[in-house]
């Protein structure tokens, strides 16, 4: 078992911590429609995913909590800076 990050506990083999971060897009389509986006980024590796989508951030925990892995391909989501959604908190470099 890990060391747990926050201190004492011991925290199981499969353990992991994601920040969730989601926010809303207003579509340009004249209808004043809007869509949500996702972000998950590991704090311990610093990889970060996007998605498009609900399905598609539902879909890549599926793989990471049945064990197809991590790196498994998920339509709607795209890895650190090939992202097709822009997290609008993220400061330029």
């Amino acid at each position: 078992m890990l060391e747990s990050p926050l201190g004492g506990r011991e925290l199981p083999p499969h353990y992991r911590i994601f920040l969730l971060r989601m926010w809303e897009e207003r579509i340009q389509d004249g209808d004043g429609d809007q869509i949500w986006r996702f972000s998950l980024e590991d704090p311990s590796t610093g990889q970060r995913r996007g998605f498009a989508h609900l399905d598609a951030l539902t879909e890549f925990l599926q793989h990471v909590t049945t064990g197809r892995g991590e790196n498994a391909t998920v339509k709607g989501a795209e890895d650190n800076g090939a992202r097709q959604a822009v997290d609008p908190m993220e400061r330029p470099a």
